[in-house]
């Protein structure tokens, strides 16, 4: 029998907002093999909001090109059908949780940074088992979302029970299920479904926590658990914080991560750490592009 908390979670995802069609129509263009920039530009075109930031991120310090873009067209070219894909997502799945703002009991920002932070060190863990797989990036970016649904239906509750525990504690996910009778796995999997994102990533963002589990896509799901513990980890050295750091070390590995990636040890680790961070300097304009 549902709960009082888990009925205002649950109507909550089934009332959740649609995406725009753009993106639909973008993640389409970028799939089909047959398509061009063209296309592309046809679909961002009409999107002012879009545009801008594409025109944005093609001048932003990653690229560091001498002369700056000023044509949808020329940004396109730059960016590429990955990219591009990428930031109308990213532009989408911000939008969605718009209505949170800096108000409310908790600080969404972390969670953000967090949420950023995994989609750049998925992309780069994902370079090794599954070459040019398209959807790691966003598998990160989005893998801890239901964290911010729960918190709308319930943001009292979910701010105490961060507070508490802290957002990353392994005892968050079966406090979790214990309260509100769901998880921030299964909530944000239900939303993905309803967005009518890939199987690839509803299967990265449901197991997660749990890759053993993995049926149909493995790869992404073991990519996104390990992108989540990499920032954990670099975090928590780059604060001092030793003890978290070594115990989120020895999770990362664990026979079972090493096996599933390949070519993984402390060596690759301490490669990866240098790689995020200087991808997250170079993307650091990113959040105050989608947070402002």
């Amino acid at each position: 029998m549902q709960t009082h908390l888990q009925i205002l979670i649950n109507d909550l995802v089934d009332g959740f907002p649609t995406l725009p069609a753009v993106v639909s129509r973008v993640m389409a263009i970028t799939a089909d093999p047959d398509s061009s920039t063209k296309d592309l530009y046809r679909v961002i075109q009409a999107d002012q909001a879009l545009t801008v930031n594409v025109l944005k991120m093609a001048n932003s310090v990653f690229y560091g090109l001498p002369k700056r873009v000023e044509s949808l067209q020329h940004a396109l070219s730059i960016l590429g059908y990955v990219e591009v894909r990428n930031l109308v997502i990213m532009q989408a799945v911000f939008k969605s949780f718009k209505v949170l703002g800096g108000q409310g009991p908790m600080d969404i920002r972390p969670f953000w940074q967090h949420a950023l932070d995994a989609a750049l060190a998925a992309e780069l863990i994902g370079r090794g088992p599954a070459a040019g797989d398209q959807d790691f990036y966003v598998a990160g970016l989005v893998h801890d979302i239901g964290k911010l649904v729960i918190y709308m239906a319930l943001p009292e509750a979910y701010a105490e029970m961060v507070k508490e525990v802290g957002p990353y504690d392994p005892a968050m996910f079966a406090m979790e299920q214990r309260f509100f009778g769901i998880t921030h796995e299964e909530t944000a999997q239900r939303v993905l479904r309803q967005w009518m994102f890939p199987e690839s990533i509803l299967e990265a963002v449901a197991c997660h926590h749990r890759p053993e589990t993995a049926a149909d896509h493995p790869a992404a799901v073991w990519v996104v658990h390990a992108a989540d513990l990499l920032v954990r980890w670099a975090d928590a050295l780059d604060h001092g914080a030793e003890t978290e750091a070594a115990a989120l070390g020895r999770r990362l590995l664990a026979p079972a991560l090493v096996n599933a990636l390949k070519s993984w040890g402390p060596g690759t680790l301490d490669t990866l750490r240098g790689q995020l961070a200087a991808k997250k300097a170079q993307q650091s304009d990113l959040m105050t592009m989608f947070t402002a």
